[in-house]
């Protein structure tokens, strides 16, 4: 019983990690997408101005 115990914790604990990681990375590709937008339309602007 108390093995199956520590297993359901470290399960939980790695689902939470794994949950942590996937937010992360899903944060970081939302801001190079928004960064290269920026870098796309600063480029668009400064063709404009030339």
């Amino acid at each position: 019983m108390i093995e199956l115990t520590d297993t359901i914790v470290q399960k939980t604990h790695h689902d939470e990690a794994a949950a942590i990681i996937g937010s992360f990375v899903a944060l970081t590709g939302r801001f190079v997408l928004l960064t290269t937008e920026l870098c796309s339309t600063i480029r668009w602007i400064i063709e404009i101005l030339m």
